[in-house]
């Protein structure tokens, strides 16, 4: 590698991941997991019928407060090419 330049830029590449599911947006799962819903409505003090996706942050971000909130062990990742959120099962020391 010697003389070759080391260089960084994006590239699309298909990878398998675990994951569990896909949302549209932040509402979307709520509306499928109930903890969620019940956390947006303690935490902001809205009731989820008067929430709105990206209300008090962006869907993503919002949902890994949730998720590092209750150690749950998932990445939150936007896919521009689907246009939702997978959440992504994290990879652990022991698989």
């Amino acid at each position: 590698m010697k003389d070759l330049k080391l260089k960084k830029e994006t590239i699309d590449m298909p990878i398998e991941v675990e994951h569990y599911g896909w949302f549209c947006d932040d509402k979307d799962f709520g509306n499928k997991y109930q903890p969620y819903k019940d956390w947006i409505e303690l935490k902001y003090g809205v009731e989820w019928d008067d929430y709105y996706s990206g209300t008090f942050d962006h869907d993503t971000e919002l949902m890994d407060k949730f998720c590092k909130t209750y150690n749950i062990d998932v990445d939150c990742h936007y896919d521009e090419s689907s246009e939702g959120i997978y959440l992504i099962k994290r990879e652990t020391k022991n698989g």
